[in-house]
């Protein structure tokens, strides 16, 4: 990874399956279809969270934080449904209660600023 001062660090990233963080509590299930408005507007929303620690406190961090999700999860519910397309070629919500996509980096290099 080149940064724009000239200096170059190496990052290496491993990827796995992602574990699941799933509500606290049990929330409704099924299926919910979307409007004919919800139909024209599809957006993948990818969102990476970046937190600034002192080195020992690190080692629980992931562990809070999917705490944390699931707790909030039972009341916003819908965050953790999927959007997929029904046999009839439209799109609707499935509330399956598998959970949400969790991932965790642990880098080994420094940075100042998080440049995209």
């Amino acid at each position: 990874m080149e940064k724009s001062n000239g200096e170059v660090s190496q990052l290496s990233v491993t990827q796995g399956d992602p574990p699941r963080v799933c509500t606290a509590k049990e929330t409704e299930k099924g299926f919910y279809f979307l409007s004919n408005i919800d139909q024209n507007i599809a957006v993948v929303v990818r969102t990476i969270c970046c937190f600034k620690s002192n080195e020992n406190e690190n080692e629980n961090a992931d562990k809070m934080i999917k705490d944390a999700i699931s707790k909030v999860l039972v009341h916003y519910y819908p965050l953790a449904w999927r959007l997929t397309i029904s046999s009839e070629v439209t799109y609707l919500w499935t509330a399956l209660g598998k959970g949400l996509c969790f991932s965790k980096l642990k880098r080994t290099v420094r940075w100042r600023r998080l440049e995209t």
